[in-house]
């Protein structure tokens, strides 16, 4: 078998082990060591943790509607075939995050006023464009 190779380790305590190690990856690993792998990324998908609490659990028409909403987006967007980089509401605010062109906000229920200048100048630097889900900014101050 050219691709995999076994490998003993010396036996402890009476027991021997064995690591199989598979040559393929290793060269593939070993090949791209040191290169970027920055993302190409055109388009964040925001999530607010902090939204979830607005959702009456264990009510399972919420559940399902959160489900449907926030756990399909993430198991069936990688089918697109487009590049998506995932972030937490609060990670806007941070300098750190690159800019996108366009900005998905998948549970944005309450977006305090702080969080709404941070969205818009993030936004407003390069002309980008934001997609809200699901009555954003329907609360304000914990209440309708």
């Amino acid at each position: 078998v050219s691709e995999v190779s076994f490998i003993l380790k010396a036996p402890s305590k009476g027991i021997s082990s064995g690591i199989i190690v598979h040559k393929k990856p290793n060269k593939i690993a070993t090949k791209n060591v040191g290169k970027t792998r920055r993302s190409v990324a055109e388009i964040a998908v925001i999530h607010d943790e902090h939204s979830a609490d607005y959702f009456a659990w264990p009510n399972s028409k919420n559940t399902r509607f959160f489900n449907a909403l926030m756990h399909q987006f993430y198991y069936e967007s990688p089918r697109t075939g487009i590049p998506m980089d995932f972030y937490l509401m609060d990670d806007i605010a941070d300098l750190r995050m690159k800019d996108y062109k366009l900005y998905i906000f998948l549970t944005a229920i309450e977006v305090p006023l702080k969080m709404r200048q941070a969205i818009h100048k993030k936004i407003a630097k390069n002309n980008a464009t934001a997609v809200w889900f699901f009555a954003p900014g329907f609360i304000e101050n914990g209440r309708f």
